[in-house]
C-alpha cells in the first residue's frame, strides 16, 4: 500500500486540505463578508488571470510532483505522511504557503527543487528551520537562469583562494569573466543573480579594508583600499546541494 499510486486523488487531497484548514482555523463565513462582496469584481479578474495561466501552472505543478515523487504521481503513503506532518499551525502555514509558491513560481526547475525539498522534509520528519524557509522563499523568486547562475556562483566562490569557513571570494577581474565565458553564461545575467542572491540571504556581501603603510614613516605615505567580498550563507549552501541532488547542474 505504501507505494500505491493515488487513484482517487480528489478524496485524498480534500482530506489534506481539510487537515490544513483545521490548523489554520479558517472560518466559512469569511467568504460571505461584505469585504468579499465589494471585491467581487476583483475576484472575477483573478479568476480570468488564473484561467489564462492554467497551462504554465500545470507544467510547474507537474515539475513539483516530479521532485516530490520521481514517478510524478504522489503515493497514498506520501500524502498520509504530509497529513501526519501537519500537527500545528506553523506547519500548516508552511505547507499551504509552499503550494502557493509553486502556483506562483517563476521557474519549473525551482518547482522541481521545492518538490524534492518537501519530500525530504516529510521523509526525515524534519522540524522547520530558518534555512529551509529562506531556500523556499528564494526558489519562489528564481528564474531558470538564476538557478543555473547561482550554481556557477557557488562553484566559483568554492574554488576561490580566499580562505574561510564557507565559500568566499570576489566577482572581479579577468578570471571571473573567463569563468563566465567558459560556462557559456551571460555576465549581466550572472550579476543580476548575484544581487538577487544577496537580497534573498543566499549570499552575504561585506568589505575588507587593506592598508598600505610605509614602514619607515607611516605618516608620510599611506593608503587604504576597500575590497568587496561575497560569501555563501548556510541557506545558499543548502540550496546548491538541492540543485545538484535534482541533477540540474554539478
Amino acid at each position: 500500500m505504501d507505494g500505491k499510486p493515488l487513484v482517487d486523488t480528489t478524496k485524498v487531497w480534500e482530506k489534506a486540505t481539510a487537515h490544513i484548514s483545521h490548523y489554520l482555523d479558517l472560518k466559512k463565513g469569511v467568504t460571505e463578508s461584505e469585504v468579499v462582496e465589494v471585491l467581487g469584481d476583483a475576484f472575477k479578474l483573478v479568476g480570468f488571470v488564473k484561467n489564462t495561466t492554467t497551462l504554465i501552472m500545470q507544467k510547474r505543478f507537474e515539475s513539483f510532483l516530479k521532485g516530490f515523487n520521481s514517478e510524478g504521481t504522489p503515493t497514498e503513503a506520501q500524502i498520509e505522511k504530509l497529513i501526519d506532518y501537519i500537527d500545528d499551525e506553523t506547519k500548516a502555514e508552511f505547507i499551504a504557503d509552499t503550494f502557493s509558491k509553486i502556483m506562483l513560481a517563476r521557474s519549473s526547475k525551482a518547482c522541481l527543487i521545492m518538490g524534492t525539498l518537501l519530500n525530504e522534509f516529510l521523509e526525515k520528519k524534519d522540524q522547520l528551520t530558518h534555512d529551509k524557509l529562506v531556500c523556499m522563499q528564494a526558489l519562489s523568486q528564481f528564474f531558470d537562469d538564476d538557478i543555473k547562475n547561482f550554481n556557477f556562483i557557488r562553484g566559483y566562490l568554492h574554488n576561490s583562494k580566499k580562505r574561510s569557513v564557507r565559500p568566499t571570494g570576489q566577482f572581479i577581474g579577468k578570471a571571473f569573466s573567463s569563468a563566465i565565458s567558459e560556462k557559456g553564461l551571460d555576465k549581466h545575467s550572472v550579476f543580476l543573480t548575484i544581487e538577487k542572491a544577496v537580497s534573498a540571504q543566499l549570499l552575504v556581501k561585506y568589505n575588507e579594508v587593506k592598508l598600505d603603510i610605509a614602514e619607515d614613516d607611516p605618516s608620510i605615505s599611506s593608503s587604504a583600499e576597500v575590497e568587496e567580498y561575497f560569501q555563501v550563507t548556510e541557506p545558499g549552501e543548502s540550496l546548491n546541494w538541492y540543485i545538484i541532488k535534482c541533477g540540474l547542474y554539478v
